[in-house]
């Protein structure tokens, strides 16, 4: 999985956001499975304080109910 969003300010044309994701899942057997995402949000112009950028990397399991398994 992945996409790519640029949100442009209609007020300001110096103000704008772009998230970016990219995840992958892969099966473990056939009810499980291993999940990672990594996402990247970038904002021009952050509330006073805060920085621009905020990556988030995450990592999980996923479980399976009622699919048979391949």
């Amino acid at each position: 999985m992945q996409n790519l969003y640029y949100l442009p300010s209609l007020n300001e044309t110096s103000n704008y956001r772009v998230t970016g994701n990219f995840g992958i899942t892969t099966k473990l057997n056939g009810w499980m499975t291993a999940n990672m995402l990594f996402n990247d949000r970038y904002f021009s112009q952050p509330v006073l304080g805060n920085k621009n950028n905020d990556i988030l990397f995450t990592t999980g399991l996923g479980f399976t109910f009622g699919a048979k398994a391949k």
